[in-house]
């Protein structure tokens, strides 16, 4: 399975959310909430695959105006940054169901706050 995530900013402190598209995904996103302009770690994490299957790949959508800076490497995974399409992507890997993983990415945000979603 691969989970494909969409990072949304909101309006007066950049807030990230995720809607996970593929399997009806839950991932999580630490911290919930940051200062517009801010650099920062968001890091995505998951305990669980879809009906007892591993978890083979994410795909992160970052919203327009957002700057991957670093994505620190996650063993046994690869990561790919897309800028024209604004995703990060982790491949490569199995996370089974049960276990938790973490994946995260150096962003900065952007100076405008956006819409709360």
């Amino acid at each position: 399975m691969i989970r494909r995530l969409l990072a949304v900013p909101p309006l007066a402190a950049v807030l990230v959310a995720v809607l996970a598209t593929a399997a009806s995904a839950h991932v999580d996103v630490d911290p919930a909430e940051a200062t517009a302009g801010a650099t920062t770690t968001l890091t995505f994490r998951f305990h669980h695959g879809k009906d007892g299957t591993a978890t083979t790949g994410l795909e992160v959508l970052m919203p327009e105006g957002v700057v991957v800076e670093e994505v620190p490497d996650v063993p046994g995974w690869t990561a790919t940054v897309d800028e024209a399409a604004g995703t990060v992507t982790w491949s490569g890997g199995s996370s089974p169901d049960g276990v938790d993983a973490a994946f995260p990415v150096v962003v900065t945000l952007p100076r405008q706050p956006g819409e709360l979603l």
